[in-house]
């Protein structure tokens, strides 16, 4: 793909939590870079000489750790990926688009005005959409344990391979009594 410098965070659909991410910097990029922060780990022999204060960049990516790694986070994301790797990830992928399939026929039957493609192409497993009131279908979702953002007065929805066709359902007639209520 050509990438020359990706990060990403390990919380939300990696189901890691917070504080823990990824990079990768390619080597090309890496000649480039002018490293600005070091930790004691960055260092090529950093259990070798603790009173020697010269920095000898690593020339791995652990040039790149500012310090003591969040090993409770590491061992969380391991067991979340092999979770998610077991599951597989295009049975996740599957499953997704069939959740968001049916959170867009609820959308659109809601008539509410849907921000989200339509072509799987052109999405992931988030449904954004525009309606009257949002703030007040936001509380009304919550207190039904329905779980979504509210995003620049639009709603989110991001259903992932947990989730089930029956919680869909749910959110539907959530949407039919919110239409219900601003119609009376």
């Amino acid at each position: 793909m050509n990438i020359g410098f990706l990060s990403c965070g390990g919380q939300k659909r990696l189901m890691g939590m917070h504080g823990l991410g990824f990079i990768y910097v390619s080597e090309d990029t890496q000649e480039r870079l002018h490293q600005a922060y070091a930790g004691w780990t960055s260092n090529r022999n950093f259990f070798g000489d603790f009173f020697n204060y010269r920095i000898d960049f690593d020339a791995t990516a652990r040039r790149y750790e500012n310090g003591t790694q969040n090993f409770a986070g590491i061992a969380a994301l391991c067991e979340s990926t092999t979770t998610l790797l077991e599951v597989g990830i295009e049975n996740i992928q599957m499953h997704v688009l069939q959740l968001t399939d049916k959170v867009i026929d609820a959308v659109d039957e809601a008539g509410f005005e849907l921000v989200t493609s339509h072509d799987h192409a052109k999405r992931a497993g988030i449904v954004t959409f525009i309606c009257a009131n949002a703030q007040q279908l936001f509380e009304s979702l919550k207190k039904e344990n329905i779980i979504v953002s509210i995003r620049e007065g639009m709603i989110r929805v991001s259903p992932h391979f947990y989730n089930s066709p029956e919680e869909v359902g749910a959110l539907r007639s959530a949407f039919i009594q919110h239409r219900k209520t601003k119609a009376a």
